[in-house]
């Protein structure tokens, strides 16, 4: 993708991306943290470090990344477990737009998995609103 830093390859030491890699190494550290404080159950502070992470990611490689999308489907997640419905809709399709396969009009980027894992969540969300 043009204009964005590819998130593996800026890990792997280039000499340019030596201030990318730091940025992303701290995305991945809030990703980390936001897992544990939602083991931890606090939902609250594990959206704040997922958002975060994500405006990292997305400065550094796109809103339309496969790292942003992991972020996406983190908070989608989140937010359902807070009954933020809306919050989580928005975000899941995020997710399932970068994750999806073209056939179904996303950009099937990923794994497959990652885009069965999001319309996972997606028909959970549905079904807690009553639309399923």
């Amino acid at each position: 993708m043009a204009g964005h830093t590819n998130f593996y390859t800026a890990r792997q030491g280039n000499p340019g991306d030596a201030a990318n890699a730091a940025s992303l190494d701290q995305a991945l550290q809030y990703s980390a943290q936001a897992s544990q404080a939602e083991r931890d159950g606090r939902a609250e502070d594990a959206i704040r470090l997922h958002k975060s992470g994500l405006d990292i990611k997305i400065r550094l490689c796109g809103e339309a990344s496969v790292q942003a999308a992991l972020s996406y489907n983190s908070l989608g997640e989140l937010y359902m477990q807070t009954h933020n419905w809306d919050a989580a809709e928005h975000a899941l399709t995020k997710a399932l737009r970068v994750r999806d396969d073209t056939t179904f009009g996303g950009m099937g980027k990923g794994p497959r998995f990652d885009a069965a894992v999001s319309r996972e969540y997606f028909a959970q969300l549905k079904e807690a609103q009553g639309s399923f």
